[in-house]
């Protein structure tokens, strides 16, 4: 998919980093200022784990390209 975006004049460099990782870094660095705020107030955070029902047997985070 990448390989094919670099070929895409309507898509940066830049814009392609964000697709791959950025975006990931900016959401998981808010994640922990929110956890490690509810721990300065005394509030515990809560993990959840998704119910499998939810799933619907896709437990993996592969595709299979063609």
């Amino acid at each position: 998919m990448v390989a094919e975006l670099l070929t895409d004049p309507l898509w940066t460099v830049a814009d392609i980093r964000k697709l791959i990782g950025e975006n990931i870094i900016r959401v998981f660095s808010e994640v922990e200022r929110v956890r490690d705020a509810m721990v300065a107030e005394g509030v515990e955070p809560v993990e959840e784990e998704i119910h499998p029902e939810y799933l619907k047997g896709k437990t993996n985070c592969t595709y299979i390209f063609d």
